[in-house]
């Protein structure tokens, strides 16, 4: 494990959308077209539309002590360089991180990864685990609303605005149609897949309910 230079590594979408259907594929899951354009608008949010993406981690996730990877720290990490900043609005934005990385309320540090594979693939193994599984087995519904509400009661962004945050992804999954219409499969190759696809559908919802379960 080592601390790493961030960087920039920006991504479009029609890129973003092939990436995610590759490593689900690797997985045995077929993702549908509601699924699909939801991860993709939650990619879009989380990395300012591919702009703002560092280090190939396209879902911003954090490394903990446990990530046995390489990381790059958050500008927000190191105090010293927050007081160094020139005074105004983003210094006063990342102390107040600081603080809430101290107290386990952001990360003070980000998972970094040698290739766009294999953030994407990390991505998709984290979303397949118990935990995260009701937030994809949400993405299948193919609404905004519900997926909305997945990323809040997973903790995978557990501070969001619900409603502010269910309009912004509907408004990207509407403009994101046309890059992930360009990557779907078939419907022919849809039929062939139906059997896999609803064995991950079925798998996905049985470890959402399982995860659930366990938090009642």
């Amino acid at each position: 494990m080592a601390t790493v230079p961030r960087t920039s590594t920006p991504i479009t979408a029609q890129q973003a959308a092939g990436l995610l259907v590759k490593a689900f594929a690797r997985r045995g899951a077929v993702l549908t077209r509601g699924a699909l354009s939801l991860l993709l608008s939650q990619l879009w949010l989380e990395t300012g539309r591919g702009k703002n993406a560092f280090n190939n981690n396209w879902g911003n996730l954090s490394a903990s002590s446990s990530w046995e990877g390489d990381r790059w720290a958050a500008p927000w990490a190191n105090l010293a360089e927050v007081e160094a900043l020139m005074p105004g609005p983003k210094q006063d934005r990342y102390r107040a991180l600081h603080q809430d990385a101290l107290a386990g309320r952001q990360p003070s540090a980000f998972r970094s990864y040698r290739t766009p594979d294999d953030g994407m693939a990390d991505y998709a193994d984290l979303l397949m685990r118990p935990r995260y599984s009701a937030l994809l087995y949400a993405a299948l519904t193919g609404d905004p609303a519900t997926f909305t509400a997945a990323i809040q009661s997973t903790g995978y962004a557990p501070a969001i605005d619900v409603a502010a945050t269910t309009n912004t992804i509907a408004a990207l999954q509407r403009e994101l149609l046309p890059y992930v219409d360009a990557v779907v499969p078939s419907p022919a190759a849809v039929g062939a897949a139906t059997k896999g696809a609803v064995a991950f559908s079925l798998a996905a919802a049985a470890a959402a309910v399982y995860w659930l379960m366990g938090r009642s």
